[in-house]
């Protein structure tokens, strides 16, 4: 049994229409930002859209339905997959762990990142250069925050990293696939002083330097599997897999094919119960992820 899952939108200030023409997606809008692809949150959970679930959600089968994540424990889903298209910068940001998340009645938000595509001489931030708390309040009040953040360029297929506290954010340019703990937690570091309907974005200075990494000058482009795990398979022939005990959940990044007898495309997602025999065939590149 493998269920494809129907997409959520999600405009944004930094989006744009890019996941149309590469994804062939109908978009509601002109500022996409976010697809979620694969969501258990209770109220922003993707709908199963073939087989003998069609109509029930991610959160309905996790909530209802435990023996198809092989009974993995837990109230929370615990992850959400999603494709970013971010045709301005997004704000420069930190997430909380699993500690400090619980005050927000929330996971903490580890994640990590396969770019797409990019524009050329795209960049990321991940990081800064401050070796004290201080250093890092003293470039928010001089309006310095872009000369302490760690510029990294970027090409098609990198992979990072982002571990809880660190000060991250995407760059104009670019379409990527996240893999991250099911939390929707960011505090917002820096925003470039852009408006909003005439008003700049609140800020969560405090909030963000609760929780952020000092120093943190490392850059992570290799999968730690806390909470989740990756890996990215590309199809030519015939395939044959056996899905992880708590299920796969899959993104087509590229190509057209066949999973078992169904036919998928790029931009589908899809959720492969615990331990079910399945195959691959076609031209596909597949993200694999599962739940540790």
């Amino acid at each position: 049994m493998i269920m494809k899952l129907e997409p959520i939108f999600k405009d944004k200030i930094w989006g744009g229409t890019r996941m149309q023409s590469v994804f062939n997606y109908h978009l509601p809008s002109k500022t996409v930002g976010e697809c979620w692809g694969i969501s258990g949150f209770k109220n922003e959970s993707n709908k199963i859209i073939n087989g003998p679930f069609k109509g029930q959600t991610l959160y309905d089968l996790w909530h209802n339905h435990r023996a198809l994540f092989g009974y993995k424990k837990g109230e929370y889903f615990p992850l959400l997959i999603k494709i970013i298209d971010a045709q301005d910068d997004l704000s420069i940001q930190v997430h909380p762990n699993d500690q400090q998340a619980k005050a927000y009645d929330s996971l903490g938000k580890t994640e990590c990142w396969h770019i797409i595509d990019c524009e050329e001489k795209a960049s990321i931030i991940i990081g800064h250069k401050a070796e004290h708390l201080d250093e890092i309040k003293q470039a928010i009040e001089e309006d310095k925050v872009l000369e302490i953040v760690n510029h990294h360029p970027i090409k098609p297929g990198d992979f990072f990293f982002i571990e809880t506290g660190t000060l991250h954010a995407i760059k104009a340019g670019t379409l990527l696939l996240e893999i991250q703990q099911s939390s929707d937690i960011t505090f917002r570091f820096y925003d470039y002083k852009r408006l909003d309907n005439n008003k700049e974005r609140p800020l969560h200075i405090n909030e963000a330097l609760d929780v952020l990494k000092v120093p943190d000058h490392a850059m992570t482009t290799k999968m730690i599997p806390t909470y989740f795990d990756a890996r990215f398979e590309e199809v030519n022939t015939l395939k044959s897999f056996q899905a992880h005990k708590h299920g796969d959940f899959i993104t087509v990044i590229d190509g057209k094919g066949y999973l078992n007898d169904l036919p998928v495309r790029k931009g589908d997602f899809l959720f492969i119960p615990s331990n079910t025999n399945w195959q691959a065939n076609g031209n596909l590149t597949l993200s694999i992820a599962i739940i540790t």
